[in-house]
């Protein structure tokens, strides 16, 4: 993990309220859980303190997989639209002051972490949610599990079922990459792992440290009996030397941002006098393994040889590895909007179980389609270490589903929705002219669909002569989701000290290589000023001031404006109405006195308006 992400996670103490479990949710009603960890399916019965309301974390609202919640069953907000909306999670401020602070983006707001924060998208933050749910029942986590259980069987789905990624792939250092995508690096599995303790009423906070070689890393530290011990969920880690350790200072440096917790070192494996140590799991609140000189068991006070198991233990660490893919998964976000007929989105599906996760001949062996190719067409385009990107190309309106499938059964999917494409709605532009600019900003009214199909889509803005009223196409504009919150966000190039009229036309490119056009904006006649003049030189003679000045591109003439002394105030003295007379000499001066001159151009529009450019520089002298 690189320092400088590192050096944004803070020490945080996640304290959930009620712990949530899979074995809760399986009649399809709004669950309740009781002091007694009974679970009612009903809305009957009254809460108490440790049940979960309706408007709790998994409510009997539906969510679908592009990211809408469905509210059929009630009214009101489900949480995994937790009032945000499809694209952006609102801003909370830190109290440091307004607006998003440091911490905040990367999910911290006050020292405590935020997967909701972070991730800043419904869609992501209700796939993380639904992931969790999944995750728990995958690990066979009930409310009847002891929190030792619980953090031996998280652990153990992790060594499992994710694998490390590669530095560059997106989403690696979030929840979104660990649990939904399932390949990561350390923030992401530190994150992730926190969530699902955080899930499971299980306090923690996440950490980050350096080693000697200024290496960075990110951990959780978990509360269990009243202390903190380390768990590292990085891939593989399920094993001696990172599992409820101390680190004995090898991630030493707090990054300034963190306050390590006190670690504990009861459950450490330094203290078992064997070796080839491999966790058997739990049962209740002792802790199992196994060495080459037998079984250890330990109680939280030490570690104590053992002749025999017990029956059941949960969280075993002790399986192979195998080369075999056992889970394709699709990332989601890219297409979880729909696609227009012609254009094309590319997504990444990702072999996450580790050793075919690290194989690029697991990667070669994939192949993808569509169910109906009447709607999309779909292809792989490229293939690394362990996953496959994958364009699908809309081509007629209606829903389908993308596979990636390995030689096994083995398959991931994903819905896709097309939409065919409208591009007759002429958009409504809007000007605006600043002063030294050979160019106009524009703006007009943007819509998704366009914004999400930038590689098919765009719009052509057309400068013309207002006297012939010829066209030619002065840009091509793509834009992104970006320039919604930006006030102008295309220019149209004029020249300095002219004017032109302009239009603009949104435009498709098909499969078929033919372009489809839009109807065309309105018409702006616009013009701008001439360019910029530098006052070059001021000299006194015989009481008169000789000015020069640089020629202004295109100006159809100039103002001078003089001010006598420190404290005066600038008056006009001279019109010229050339752009090519660049002096002026003002005679009448006194002896003694201060002048200070200043010029600016102007254009004159077809309307006979003056267009000025900003002012000149000031030169001072003093008559002698």
């Amino acid at each position: 993990m690189k320092k400088k992400v590192i050096s944004m996670l803070l020490a945080v103490s996640m304290i959930s309220t009620s712990p949530i479990y899979a074995a809760e949710f399986s009649d399809g009603n709004s669950v309740i859980v009781n002091d007694a960890d009974a679970v009612n399916g009903t809305d009957a019965d009254s809460a108490d303190s440790a049940e979960i309301p309706d408007t709790s974390l998994f409510s009997s609202d539906a969510v679908d997989g592009a990211g809408v919640v469905n509210d059929s069953v009630d009214a009101g907000e489900d949480s995994a639209e937790n009032a945000f909306s499809d694209q952006e999670v609102p801003d909370v401020d830190d109290g440091s002051g307004s607006g998003v602070d440091a911490a905040e983006m990367f999910g911290f707001v006050n020292g405590v972490y935020d997967y909701k924060l972070d991730l800043r998208s419904s869609y992501k933050i209700s796939a993380v949610d639904q992931a969790a749910l999944k995750i728990i029942s995958e690990a066979g986590i009930t409310s009847q599990n002891t929190d030792l259980e619980k953090i031996c069987m998280i652990m153990a789905w992790f060594r499992k079922n994710t694998s490390y990624s590669n530095i560059n792939e997106t989403e690696n250092q979030s929840p979104y990459g660990s649990l939904v995508l399932r390949r990561s690096v350390c923030a992401g599995f530190a994150t992730g792992l926190s969530v699902l303790l955080t899930k499971m009423g299980i306090t923690n906070s996440v950490e980050a440290g350096d080693n000697f070689q200024s290496d960075g890393h990110a951990w959780v530290e978990v509360k269990l009996n009243n202390k903190y011990y380390i768990l590292d969920a990085t891939a593989t880690c399920y094993n001696p030397g990172s599992f409820l350790e101390d680190y004995n200072g090898f991630w030493y440096k707090a990054d300034g941002m963190s306050s390590h917790n006190v670690c504990g070192s009861e459950f450490s494996s330094k203290n078992i006098p064997a070796s080839n140590v491999k966790y058997l799991g739990a049962s209740g609140n002792d802790l199992y393994v196994s060495t080459n000189a037998g079984y250890y068991v330990n109680e939280g006070t030490g570690w104590n040889p053992i002749s025999e198991l017990p029956s059941q233990l949960y969280g075993s660490s002790d399986f192979s590895i195998s080369t075999e893919i056992d889970n394709i998964i699709g990332d989601g976000y890219p297409v979880k909007d729909p696609i227009l007929s012609g254009s094309s989105r590319t997504t990444r599906f990702y072999i996450s179980n580790p050793g075919a996760a690290e194989s690029q001949e697991a990667a070669e062996s994939l192949s993808c389609r569509v169910d109906n190719d009447q709607i999309a067409s779909a292809k792989i385009t490229a293939r690394g270490k362990g996953w496959v990107d994958v364009t699908v190309t809309g081509k007629s309106a209606g829903t389908t589903t993308l596979s990636v499938f390995a030689p096994n059964g083995v398959t991931g999917t994903l819905p896709i929705t097309a939409l065919n494409a409208s591009v007759s709605k002429a958009p409504v532009i809007q000007a605006h002219v600043k002063k030294n600019l050979p160019f106009v900003y524009l703006k007009w009214d943007l819509t998704k669909d366009v914004l999400n199909n930038a590689n098919s889509m765009g719009y052509q803005i057309m400068v013309g002569d207002p006297k012939t009223g010829e066209y030619t196409l002065d840009n091509d504009v793509r834009l992104d989701e970006s320039d919604f919150e930006k006030d102008y966000f295309a220019s149209a190039t004029i020249g300095f000290g002219d004017t032109k009229k302009v239009k603009v036309r949104l435009y498709e490119k098909l499969d078929d290589g033919t372009v489809s056009y839009g109807d065309y904006s309105n018409e702006l006649t616009v013009s701008t000023t001439p360019g910029y003049v530098r006052m070059k030189s001021v000299s006194m003679k015989n009481n008169k001031a000789y000015l020069k000045w640089s020629k202004s591109e295109n100006a159809d003439g100039y103002v001078v404006y003089r001010r006598i002394g420190k404290t005066g105030k600038y008056k006009k003295i001279k019109t010229i109405n050339s752009g090519n007379t660049l002096k002026y000499t003002n005679s009448k001066l006194i002896n003694g006195k201060k002048y200070c001159y200043k010029v600016k151009a102007f254009h004159v529009t077809p309307e006979g308006k003056k267009l000025y450019t900003n002012w000149s520089n000031v030169i001072s002298r003093t008559c002698k």
